[in-house]
């Protein structure tokens, strides 16, 4: 199947179609023979007429004798002007296509005169029909004969020249760049990150700081060993508990230490266990500066206790705790 192109001044270039959708066309008035079109296979845009006989619309008939034309012309009420094509139907045809589309005005045919219409009928009949051959052959001269904006705009184009001018001009807008899966891998990470940073951080951060508190407490309990030494000996020697004041004993500032502020020895009241208090400072938080761990010693037993005022048991040493 053969596709075939019109050119349409308010549409553009209209195609592809088949020959039976331009002969369709052609009936309904929508094209006529003086409109371009084009197929595959020709160099350039031609006037319809030109391939009439190719899709079978018939040949145009031949010019009326001059009288016959003059009398058809006064009786044959004239056509309304057609309209000019809109300038966005033109926009996109060169000056010389503009030129082509022009209507084509035929040459008048000259009305006889009164002495021709008064002459003999035998010489009339006779000098007719060699004039009506005369005047047809040179009508039909004149009618071949190409004129300059004719022979202009049959200059060699494509196709491509008759598109619409938005679609020659127009650059392709350029490519939409989205995110990348690395880019949003990464988003959703941050925004899952976020989150659980500040979960980890309310959990390990309170449990590191009771980690490092519990161990500094738990240095400063391994120098009472010494002081349980010398609480037993004295007790073994004299059968009673010592205090800062007895012999081989300081004052309770005297022990003081970096977690220690202070340590004072006696016995716990209403009870004959021996003691050790220890004062605690030293670790930047009110929950244990300022609080006091006790050792206590069983002389029945020989057995030592740990005990503290300390709230929170998280921060003393498990043998403490109890």
């Amino acid at each position: 199947m053969t596709n075939w192109f019109y050119h349409d001044p308010s549409q553009g270039r209209v195609g592809p179609i088949d020959a039976a959708a331009m002969r369709e066309h052609f009936h309904a008035g929508r094209i006529h023979r003086d409109t371009l079109v084009w197929r595959e296979g020709l160099r350039e845009w031609q006037p319809l007429q030109r391939l009439e006989s190719e899709l079978g619309l018939g040949a145009t008939p031949p010019p009326l004798p001059p009288g016959m034309a003059a009398a058809a012309a006064a009786t044959t009420p004239q056509p309304a002007a057609t309209p000019a094509p809109s300038a966005q139907g033109r926009a996109d045809f060169t000056a010389a296509l503009d030129a082509a589309d022009t209507p084509r005005a035929q040459p008048a045919a000259a009305a006889p005169s009164p002495q021709e219409s008064a002459a003999p009928a035998a010489t009339n009949a006779s000098a007719t029909a060699p004039a009506a051959a005369n005047a047809a052959t040179d009508t039909l001269s004149v009618s071949a004969a190409p004129s300059s904006s004719q022979t202009h705009a049959h200059r060699s184009v494509s196709p491509a020249d008759y598109a619409p001018a938005h679609v020659r001009r127009q650059a392709a807008p350029p490519p939409k760049r989205g995110l990348s899966g690395c880019a949003i891998a990464l988003i959703v990470l941050a925004v899952l990150a976020i989150p659980m940073l500040g979960i980890l951080a309310a959990i390990a951060l309170p449990a590191y700081q009771d980690y490092t508190h519990r161990a500094k407490l738990t240095n400063a309990l391994f120098a009472g060993n010494d002081y349980k030494m010398q609480v037993a000996q004295y007790y073994a020697a004299h059968e009673s508990c010592p205090t800062n004041a007895s012999e081989g004993f300081h004052p309770a500032a005297d022990y003081a230490g970096p977690q220690v502020a202070s340590v004072e020895f006696g016995r716990i009241k209403g009870g004959g266990e021996c003691a050790i208090q220890l004062e605690l400072r030293g670790f930047n938080r009110e929950q244990l500066d300022g609080h006091k761990v006790w050792l206590t010693f069983d002389p029945a037993t020989s057995a030592w206790a740990c005990s503290s005022d300390v709230e929170r048991k998280a921060l003393l040493p498990q043998v403490c705790r109890d």
